[in-house]
């Protein structure tokens, strides 16, 4: 099936949506006044979905009604829950720029991890802005199953206890925090596997609240208790467990070994990275049409046109496609955690340009996007929605 005729299917069955259709089908239970205030927000979904999928002008990608359409605007946002911890205040963006490393000439146009069961696993956050800790759990998984370990993590011990002492990026839990800070707790505390997440009592709150962390879990986040870090000659921030780390794990050992910051707004180190050991978390500037993406490559010009990054994912792969009318069309392919229903079996694919480090802006809101004391009014950003100006990756 091609895009055009994806896009004309979709045009015709998004006519045929009914509300009660929709409710039945999600089993939702609305009442009275409620009824009406989400009949009015399904409305507003579907007809800006039918605008897109029948009026747009040879559009890559196909938007539908799914799950999102009767959330609030407060609901959706909840989705995202990344809030960056900003280092960069500079006002001369040449100044953003770091050395550039080798060139992308010697990397393939192709690089998937899909045939992992880390990536084909429908992972869904509810009502919990916990994209953060859902990013960095799943490629912990993705990189220890890599690795042939135990791999499946519970992300509800990193819910409830990776600690967030400065509030960088929101209350912590359910209230947003960075990916960066769930890899320090893993390297720290180490994790219980999922099936054993009931009897330790850290279960997933996929209807949001903040659970309690178990006292033997928990880790106070004193600078005693961060690991070491330096900087590599290829301008990589390492984190290495500190000495404190060994007795916090209590025989919940991952084989986790350290994490990476990428440098900033750079494309090749994370294709190297993505080649040469797996998925790694990336940030990115996620508009409205994300909660409707149904299938396709979406466009740069389809984010966020401020740039406010607020929203975590997994890269797990790079490829390429031929678009009728179009031609090839290169594309970053990201898992989220919005569940298997949304997007492509749960995953989105964006458009990566031939430019990808020139197509830069400013975050203009770094203050929705960071809980830090003292950070900058704007950072610089750059990539298709931001992609290349947040990254990091577990180490195994």
């Amino acid at each position: 099936m091609t895009r055009r005729t994806s896009l004309e299917r979709a045009c015709s069955e998004t006519a045929d949506v009914d509300f009660s259709d929709f409710v039945r089908k999600h089993q939702r239970t609305y009442k009275d006044e409620e009824y009406s205030l989400r009949a009015g927000l399904f409305s507003k979904a579907k007809e800006a979905v039918r605008r897109h999928n029948c009026e747009t002008e040879r559009p890559l990608w196909v938007a539908s009604v799914n799950h999102l359409a009767d959330w609030t605007d407060a609901e959706l946002e909840s989705l995202k829950g990344l809030k960056l911890s900003r280092r960069s205040s500079s006002d001369d963006a040449s100044t953003m720029r770091m050395p550039r490393a080798a060139s992308t000439e010697d990397l393939p146009d192709t690089i998937s991890y899909r045939n992992l069961s880390t990536i084909r696993d429908g992972r869904n956050q509810g009502h919990c802005g916990s994209c953060w800790a859902f990013a960095a759990e799943t490629a912990m998984r993705a990189r220890a199953e890599l690795k042939g370990l135990p791999h499946k993590f519970a992300v509800g011990q990193i819910v409830a206890c990776a600690p967030n002492p400065h509030e960088c990026g929101g209350k912590g839990g359910c209230k947003g925090a960075t990916a960066e800070l769930a890899y320090e707790y893993a390297l720290q505390a180490g994790l219980a596997q999922e099936d054993d997440a009931g009897r330790l009592e850290v279960g997933y709150p996929i209807g949001g609240g903040q659970p309690e962390c178990p006292s033997d879990m928990a880790m106070s986040g004193s600078e005693g208790e961060s690991s070491e870090v330096s900087t590599t000659a290829d301008g990589h921030e390492q984190h290495v467990a500190g000495a404190m780390a060994a007795s916090l794990r209590n025989g919940r050992n991952t084989g986790m070994v350290g994490w990476t910051k990428l440098p900033e707004n750079r494309m090749e180190p994370i294709i190297r990275a993505l080649m040469d050991s797996g998925p790694l978390t990336v940030s990115v500037a996620a508009s409205r049409w994300w909660h409707y993406y149904e299938e396709g490559i979406m466009t740069g010009a389809d984010c966020d046109e401020n740039n406010v990054i607020g929203h975590a994912v997994v890269l797990f792969g790079i490829g390429k496609e031929d678009v009728e009318g179009t031609g090839q069309v290169k594309y970053w392919h990201l898992k989220n955690s919005w569940g298997s229903a949304w997007g492509e079996d749960g995953t989105i694919r964006i458009e990566m340009t031939a430019n990808e480090e020139e197509q830069c802006g400013w975050d203009h809101k770094p203050g929705s996007g960071s809980g830090c004391v003292g950070g900058p009014e704007k950072v610089w950003v750059c990539g298709s929605c931001a992609i290349l100006y947040n990254s990091a990756m577990p180490l195994f």
